[in-house]
């Protein structure tokens, strides 16, 4: 059975809803069913590139397309131009007999195209009437769509044919798509009348774009530099273009895909483009925009109207000002009372116009307006950003730098920790050149530990370490052990744990120890007696750890410190991972983080006390501690943690089988911010997901950025990706590469002896696999050699710490469910089908919850079942799995179940139930043609498409067409999807469409 999908590759970015919306307009109009669609949004928005996507599709079904484009001229207007062009091109492309044929039918075509050497003097009326007639010809011929591209400039004459042709609709194959720009349209613009008579004419729909989502830009980037962009570069082209599509491509104009970030300043054609409709804006109304800039953000009409005053702008002059800028789509109304521009790149732009120094009045009238209000919240923290900001612009540095500290205090207090760190990092950078001395002793290597805290917080993982290694240098000057021996903390922490880059932690930390001895009793010592205790942890030196980890105990308690309580147990529960105290060590650290108030502790503790439920197999206990994690993390700002807990949530889900909420919590730790070892869990979780979802496009690109966030990716101990890694490649059919990943990283992962027997699980399974392949095509030496690669995989694990699948205690039901799977996997390497083996393993699967290898196992039951000839005892785990997949979207299992039935002739319906009464299909099916929905049957029987073409007398390439509409009529990915989804729905045939018959 073949697992390729036919639909055809995407040309454009995201707009899949719309595009199904208007495939759906070109399949009624292939009826006889005709419709216009008036597409719209603003300027650069990707309007006429999904118009002509379109109608690049409908070429392809054997439709004519009749493109028109309206055009904007300065001094003069061209009357029946757009429908001028539209049809003489289509003369120059038609064969003669069917031009003639055309033009014979139509007298009076001499009257609208000058290529026939008539002049034109036929009234307006009768020049509409004649285009009508040439598009009714045309129409007549073959389904034809009529484009009119930006009717915002057509003349009124051709909006008057337009709505002539929409409303003289007949039973005739015709679409017509037309395309405006929201901005275009101004206040009294005659056309807001027009548009609100054509849409009362039947048949004419109403399809508005926003802007890309960053999913979507990211996946134009990728179309447009021909690679998979760097997560750095896709959040700079979302945060300069806003998502429009255009200026996302004149941004990347040259660009390689391996940049990380977009170059400075701005591509000259950019620019041109952004300021050419300021540029024929009055001068008054320029001067306003740029005091707009300078205000940095949508700011309210009555404080822009302040400061204009100040410069001597009247009022009026204002108002007209931001009524000819909004007219000219320039600035939007963000809400009633407040402006701003409508791209963020055309601030950008024009902040560029300024010369040296010119700006400076301007941020001082607006520091001055700001200065005499007052606010509270997250409101009074803008404020006093601001505030920073145009002291800054203005030259007033001492002014700028107190402003910055009072920001970053009243974000802490509302824990807008964004916002903390950008303040804190101005003032930091402020310091060298101001001459007043900040309240409170605070010192400058002091402000560069706070800056460096609050970074690495909201996931600013680089800059973390460049403002600590800026502290550092500061510390090291003064002598100040303890500041020095923070600051190295959160260096390490941001290098090794989020950054993944290595160093002789070990060592380094008994430096860090002993250069702490003489302070014991602080919170400091206690740290890093803490940091040397995992340190030897990893290294699996678990008796000097346990001694350590004491003694960082004995040392928080002399210091009193909640903070350093909290650290010192989490390290006693690591160096007593799988001993009695783990659990107990857990929860009181996460007890004294709570005290402590600090988000960063609390996740951290709240990982050590899952490790511990997962290493008692108390699955269901640690994803619910996991999402109570994720929310504190979420509720309290704390990105970077959110990012690790939606990570480790989505892999223990996945592991759970609860592949539905697994993606739930993909999606959320994707959306919070960029952690690099956070992210790269996040991605292997999303990986294992998209995989047994049957997407392995999906997987492929999930894999490729977890391998871009972290260097030797599969060797870092902690981020357990060995066992999903081996599942991605086993799902890609490479066996072998997924054998030699196992035997490769072992030993790296041997502090932990859970993961590793994982690995050995997945060892066997890709073994036998391997077994079974060589087997079929009669090769024995290889049948050999992947049995001896698997003793030695075995055997190896047999001299790491820890006995092979041995419980954590007697409750402890993973490690003997995990622990059947392998010994099934050994039976099918060996050549022995032992249905008996699989459904022990399946029960013990159970009985831990781990939902998707239990039904993985049943499937192997009943193949090993219907290989003995058993195929009845079959049916029953086979609709066990069925039930399962179907719910969670498991779509390849899905398939494989319904071939392993199809082949054995089982049916999957339960016999003690009666069969469902015929019913028209529902939902996401109800709009399906009858050839669709024949063949969607085909594709739920698991038929090629060779097989599909064959039985119903098409083509191949017509299936493909077929496939390509089922997907986004439904909106799935794949024809797997596709084919779970119907037989979710149980969608039968009452209404004739064919499914159900193939």
């Amino acid at each position: 059975m073949t697992r390729s999908g036919g639909a055809r590759p995407p040309r454009m970015a995201g707009r899949l809803r719309e595009l199904g919306l208007l495939e759906s307009a070109i399949g009624r109009a292939a009826e006889g069913e005709p419709s216009a669609v008036f597409v719209h949004g603003e300027s650069g928005v990707g309007k006429t590139r999904l118009v002509r996507e379109i109608c690049d599709r409908a070429r392809e079904g054997g439709f004519t397309v009749v493109w028109g484009r309206c055009l904007r001229f300065g001094a003069f207007e061209s009357a029946f131009l757009p429908w001028v062009t539209s049809l003489e091109q289509w003369l120059d492309a038609a064969h003669p007999a069917v031009r003639q044929r055309v033009l014979g039918a139509v007298p009076g075509a001499a009257s609208v195209l000058p290529s026939l050497g008539a002049a034109i003097h036929d009234s307006a009326v009768r020049a509409v009437t004649v285009a009508d007639a040439l598009v009714s010809q045309i129409v007549a011929l073959g389904p034809t769509v009529l484009v009119m591209d930006d009717v915002q400039w057509a003349d009124a004459a051709s909006r008057d044919a337009l709505m002539y042709v929409i409303g003289g609709f007949g039973r005739q194959p015709l679409l017509v798509l037309a395309t405006y720009r929201d901005e275009e349209l101004g206040t009294g613009d005659p056309m807001h009348g027009w548009l609100a008579d054509v849409r009362r004419l039947p048949g004419v729909g109403d399809l508005r774009l926003g802007r890309l989502s960053p999913a979507e830009t990211e996946e134009q980037l990728t179309l447009l530099l021909g690679g998979v962009p760097s997560p750095g570069l896709v959040r700079d082209v979302v945060a300069r273009s806003g998502g429009n599509a255009y200026l996302t491509e004149l941004l990347t104009e040259g660009l390689d895909a391996r940049a990380e970030s977009l170059p400075e300043g701005l591509p000259e054609n950019l620019s041109d483009a952004l300021l050419a409709a300021w540029h024929r804006l009055p001068h008054v109304a320029r001067d306003v925009l740029q005091t707009l800039v300078v205000a940095g953000r949508p700011t309210r009409v009555e404080q822009l109207r302040a400061v204009c005053a100040d410069r001597g702008v009247p009022s009026a002059d204002v108002t007209g000002a931001l009524s000819a800028s909004i007219t000219g789509g320039l600035v939007v109304r963000t809400d009633e009372d407040t402006v701003w521009f409508r791209h963020p790149l055309l601030a950008e732009v024009l902040e560029a116009t300024f010369l040296p120094g010119e700006a400076a009045p301007l941020h001082r009238a607006w520091a001055a307006g700001l200065r005499s209000t007052s606010a509270v919240g997250g409101e009074d923290v803008r404020r006093l950003g601001d505030l920073a900001r145009h002291f800054e612009g203005a030259g007033d540095l001492d002014e700028s730098f107190a402003a910055s500290l009072e920001a970053a205090d009243a974000a802490r207090g509302a824990r807008l920790w964004r916002d903390e760190a950008m303040h804190l990092v101005r003032a930091a950078r402020l310091w060298p050149r101001v001459d007043t001395t900040p309240a409170g002793g605070r010192g400058e290597a002091e402000l560069w530990e706070r800056a460096a805290v609050t970074l690495a917080r909201v996931g600013r993982s680089a800059e973390a370490v460049a403002a600590a290694d800026r502290g550092l240098a500061l510390a090291e000057a003064s002598g100040d052990v303890l500041l020095l021996t923070r600051l190295t903390l959160i260096r390490w922490d941001e290098l090794f744990w989020t950054r993944g880059h290595g160093h002789d932690a070990v060592a380094d930390a008994r430096r860090l120890v002993s250069r702490t001895e003489a302070l014991s009793d602080t919170a400091e010592h206690a740290r890093a007696l803490a940091e040397l205790t995992w340190a030897l942890v990893w290294v699996g030196d678990l008796e000097e750890a346990r001694r350590v980890a004491e003694a960082a105990l004995v040392a928080a308690r002399r210091s009193a410190s909640p903070a350093a309580m909290s650290v010192a147990h989490e390290a006693c529960a690591w160096a007593n991972s799988g001993g009695e105290s783990e659990c107990a060590n857990g929860q009181e650290a996460l007890r004294y983080a709570r005290l402590a108030a600090d988000p960063d502790l609390v996740s951290s503790a709240a990982q050590a006390l899952t490790n511990c439920l997962l290493a008692r197999g108390r699955l269901r206990e640690a994803v619910q501690m996991e999402i109570e994690a994720l929310q504190w993390a979420l509720e309290d700002g704390a990105l970077a943690s959110a990012v690790w807990r939606s990570g480790f949530l989505a892999a223990t889900l996945a592991e759970h089988g609860r592949l539905r909420e697994g993606m739930d919590a993909v999606r959320t730790g994707l959306s919070v911010a960029d952690v690099s070892s956070g992210s790269a869990v996040v991605r292997l979780a999303a990986m294992v997901i998209a995989v047994r979802r049957g997407d392995l496009p999906a997987a492929e690109l999930h894999e490729r950025r977890a391998q871009e966030q972290v260097v030797a990716l599969e060797e870092r101990p902690g981020l357990e990706a060995p066992p999903g890694l081996a599942e991605y490649l086993l799902a890609r059919g490479e066996p072998a590469r997924a054998l030699h990943l196992v035997r490769r990283t072992l030993q790296a992962h041997s502090v932990d002896p859970r993961v590793a027997d994982r690995m050995v699980m997945w060892g066997a399974r890709a073994a036998a696999d391997l077994v079974l392949a060589a087997r079929d095509r009669g090769d024995h030496r290889g049948v050999d050699r992947a049995r001896a690669e698997l003793a030695q995989l075995v055997g190896a694990r047999a001299g790491l710490p820890g006995e092979p699948f041995e419980p954590a205690d007697a409750d402890d039901s993973v490690q003997p469910a995990y622990a059947a799977i392998f010994a099934a996997e050994m039976a099918r390497c060996s050549g022995v089908l032992d249905p008996d083996a699989w459904s022990s393993a399946a029960r013990l699967c159970e009985r831990a919850s781990l939902h998707w290898e239990q039904n993985l196992a049943r499937w192997r039951q009943a193949e090993s079942l219907a290989i003995r000839g058993a195929a009845g005892s079959a049916a029953a785990p086979l609709r066990e799995v069925r039930a399962y997949a179907s719910r969670e979207g498991a779509a390849r299992l899905l398939v494989d179940v319904e071939a392993l039935a199809a082949s054995i002739r089982v049916p999957l319906e339960d016999p003690r139930q009666a069969p469902p009464e015929p019913r028209p299909p529902s939902g996401r099916l109800s709009g399906l043609t009858a050839r669709e929905g024949e063949v969607l049957a085909h594709l739920v029987a698991g038929r090629t498409y060779a097989e599909i073409a064959e039985a119903l007398f098409i083509s191949e390439k017509t299936v493909s067409t077929h496939v390509s509409h089922l997907l986004r009529k439904t909106g799935t990915r794949s024809r797997q999807e596709v084919s779970a989804l119907a037989l979710r729905l149980r969608a039968t045939d009452a209404t004739g469409s064919g499914f159900g018959q193939a």
